[in-house]
């Protein structure tokens, strides 16, 4: 049997496919959270700059962490560790206080959760080891 004949549908399938999106709709509300789809959807764009995500990783394996630390390790400028920072926290991914001159940051109970199944799933799908797969090509 060939790909095409797999692929057939007879046309009462069809029509049956395209006239019941609302079908469609009610399976997926069954399967999945859609407020939980938005929610995480808005934390993987906060996380899709590589400087953020590097940060959020450094701070799931700290209790605080302060901005010359996120310079040395990040080799950055101090004023773009900031941006992000400020960015990180005005959505609700950080705290810090502040002690003197200087300010401690560390993540989110919800933020560290949500990082380390991120870095679970992707050592899982080897997406962390893609650069070393990559490379050998």
């Amino acid at each position: 049997m060939s790909n095409n004949d797999e692929m057939k549908i007879n046309e009462e399938e069809i029509k049956k496919i395209c006239n019941s999106p609302e079908l469609l709709e009610d399976e997926i509300k069954k399967t999945v959270d859609l407020e939980m789809i938005e929610k995480y959807s808005s934390f993987l764009r906060l996380l899709a700059n590589p400087i953020r995500m590097k940060i959020l990783i450094i701070l799931s394996n700290k209790d605080w962490a302060c901005n010359c630390e996120f310079e040395a390790v990040l080799k950055i400028h101090q004023t773009l560790v900031s941006h992000h920072l400020r960015y990180l926290r005005n959505n609700g991914l950080i705290e810090y206080k502040k002690h003197g001159q200087w300010k401690l940051y560390k993540i989110t109970k919800e933020a560290r959760i949500f990082i380390e199944e991120l870095l679970k799933i992707m050592e899982q799908t080897s997406i962390i080891n893609a650069k070393s797969k990559i490379s050998r090509k």
